[in-house]
C-alpha cells in the first residue's frame, strides 16, 4: 500500500476527490489494512462529506477549503502548506515561491473574523486573502484593511478554476 506522501504527489483536483460520508469512512477504516483517518485526510484522494453532524460541519468545510487552496497553489507550481507555522502564529494556507511567502490565506467559516484579520495583518506576504462564508462577507468588509482581499466562499465553488486564479492573482 502506498503512503500518503507517495499518493499526494499526484495532483487531484478538488472536484475529482472521493467524498466520504460517515458510513463509508467507517467502512474504509474497518476493512482496509493500514488506512487511518490521517491517511484519508492527508492523501489528497478524499474530501469529507458536508453531511456530517453540525458541530463538525464548519471544521470539515474549513479543511475542504484548505485542501482546495493548497491544490490550486500546487497547480501554479508554488509550494503549498496547510497550517503554515510562522513561529508565534500560523495561517491556514500559505503559498511560497523559492521559500518566500507570496500568498497568505485565512479561512473563516465559524471562527473569529477579527482573529483571522489580525493574523493576516501581521504576516509578511505579498498577497493576503481572507475567505469567508457568504453570510459574513459584510462583517469582514467592515473590519478589514485595504491590503487584505476578501473573497466569499461561494466564489471558490461557483467560478471556473481560471477565473478563480485570475481573481487571486490580481
Amino acid at each position: 500500500m502506498a503512503s500518503y506522501e507517495e499518493i499526494k504527489k499526484y495532483q487531484i483536483s478538488f472536484e475529482d476527490k472521493i467524498t466520504l460520508d460517515n458510513e463509508l469512512e467507517k467502512l474504509l477504516l474497518r476493512t482496509v489494512k493500514g488506512i487511518d483517518k490521517e491517511f484519508l485526510l492527508k492523501s489528497g484522494l478524499f474530501r469529507l462529506s458536508s453531511t456530517k453532524p453540525n458541530n463538525k460541519q464548519g471544521t470539515n468545510l474549513h479543511q475542504e477549503v484548505q485542501e482546495l487552496l493548497a491544490n490550486l497553489g500546487r497547480e501554479l507550481e508554488l509550494q503549498s502548506i496547510i497550517e503554515y507555522n510562522l513561529g508565534n502564529t500560523r495561517i491556514d494556507v500559505a503559498w511560497l515561491d523559492k521559500g518566500l511567502l507570496k500568498f497568505a490565506f485565512e479561512i473563516v467559516i465559524e471562527g473569529s473574523i477579527l482573529e483571522a484579520l489580525y493574523r493576516l495583518q501581521n504576516v509578511n506576504a505579498e498577497k493576503k486573502i481572507l475567505i469567508v462564508k457568504d453570510d459574513r462577507l459584510k462583517e469582514a468588509e467592515g473590519k478589514a484593511h485595504n491590503e487584505i482581499k476578501i473573497i466569499p466562499l461561494s466564489y471558490l465553488y461557483n467560478r471556473s478554476k481560471i477565473d478563480l486564479i485570475r481573481h487571486l492573482l490580481l
